[in-house]
C-alpha cells in the first residue's frame, strides 16, 4: 500500500470516486448531486488518497462554536483496519475544538466510536424524510425499547440492544 494522503476540502470532480466507495459500504448512496451538494456545504472534509485513489473521507457540519455533526465516514473495504478511519476522524475531530459532536454509528461501528472517546446519547432523536424512515437505525419512539426495564428474580435490570425484535422475545422470555 503507498502512503496514504489526508486532504482538507472538497472538488466537485471527486463526487464518481466518492460515489464509489460509499457504494462498496453499508452507507450506499443513489443520488450524486445531493451527494455533491451535501459535501460542497459541509464545514469541513477531509478525505483520504492513495495516489490518484480515494479511499476515504468524512465531513462535518457545524455552527463553528458550539455544535457539530459528523457523516458520512467511509473508508473503502480494502483499505479498512489501516487506522485511515481513525485519521479522518481526528482530523474532523480537530475542526470543532470545545464543540460537541454528534454522529450516528452504522451497526458494528460502534467499538472505532467508543475509542475515539465517544459516548451513547440517551436523548437522541431523529426526523428522517418519509422515503428513508424505514431505515433500521431508527426505533420506534412510542415503545421505548432500548433502555426497558425487566424483571429477573426481584431484581430491576437494563436491556440495550439494537433491534427491537430481540427485546421484545427476551421480555417475553423473562416474564413467563
Amino acid at each position: 500500500m503507498s502512503e496514504i494522503l489526508l486532504k482538507e476540502g472538497y472538488e466537485p470532480r471527486w463526487i464518481d470516486q466518492i460515489m464509489s466507495v460509499h457504494n462498496k459500504t453499508e452507507l450506499r448512496r443513489e443520488n450524486s448531486k445531493q451527494v455533491s451538494e451535501g459535501f460542497q456545504k459541509s464545514f469541513a472534509v477531509v478525505s483520504a488518497w492513495s495516489g490518484d485513489r480515494l479511499v476515504g473521507f468524512g465531513r462535518m457540519i457545524s455552527d463553528g462554536a458550539m455544535y457539530a455533526g459528523i457523516f458520512d465516514v467511509v473508508v473503502d473495504p480494502e483499505f479498512q483496519k489501516k487506522g485511515i478511519g481513525h485519521k479522518i476522524m481526528e482530523r474532523l475531530v480537530s475542526k470543532a475544538p470545545g464543540a460537541c459532536i454528534h454522529l450516528t454509528s452504522t451497526f458494528g461501528s460502534e467499538d472505532f466510536y467508543r475509542g475515539l472517546g465517544f459516548r451513547r446519547h440517551k436523548t437522541a432523536f431523529s426526523l428522517y424524510p418519509e422515503k428513508l424512515s424505514k431505515t433500521p437505525y431508527l426505533v420506534d419512539t412510542e415503545t421505548p425499547w432500548a433502555f426497558q426495564p425487566v424483571s429477573l428474580e426481584g431484581k430491576r435490570v437494563q436491556i440495550q440492544t439494537l433491534q427491537q425484535k430481540d427485546v421484545e422475545e427476551l421480555c417475553a422470555t423473562l416474564n413467563d
